[in-house]
């Protein structure tokens, strides 16, 4: 009974240290272009209550509240091209029927919009292959389309 007890207040404790202290930094992406701060623009008014950020381990949602970040997807590789950034991703296969293995984005303007998702193995969700099932070419426009007003983002001013 003691040694739950001694646990117990342990817990309790180490509970209370940890409130108040804010999550650990997210160690800055290598690709400038994608560093700062970013406003997903169908998810937030502003930069002030929530943003994106992309760190070298992933894609998070960050809160000004001290919550933890969220993460959406682990970031393996980055490709990049004129106006155009390829971001090989894995943690994103909770969303469905089919996993998606890379990111596609345009960024004009510093302003980063979806314009395609890929399979795991290679077929566009935006322009699915016409050798697929009429239903499954309409899901993977439908997840194309939900996961591009999602990831809609600008990049937030310094204030």
């Amino acid at each position: 009974m003691r040694l739950i007890l001694k646990f117990a207040v342990f817990a309790t404790l180490s509970a209370l240290a940890a409130c108040g202290e804010s999550p650990p930094p997210l160690e800055d992406v290598s690709v400038q272009d994608l560093r700062g701060t970013w406003m997903m623009i169908n998810r937030s008014a502003d930069c002030d209550v929530q943003y994106a950020r992309f760190a070298q381990t992933g894609i998070f949602r960050v809160y000004s509240d001290k919550r933890p970040p969220k993460q959406y997807a682990a970031i393996s590789r980055i490709g990049l091209e004129p106006g155009k950034i390829t971001l090989d991703v894995t943690g994103m296969d909770n969303l469905g029927r089919v996993g998606i293995s890379a990111l596609v984005f345009s960024l004009v303007d510093e302003k980063l919009r979806l314009i395609d998702m890929k399979t795991p193995k290679g077929a566009s969700f935006a322009s699915p292959p016409s050798d697929l099932d009429a239903d499954l070419q309409a899901y993977l426009k439908d997840m194309f389309r939900i996961e591009a007003e999602r990831f809609a983002m600008n990049k937030c001013k310094a204030t």
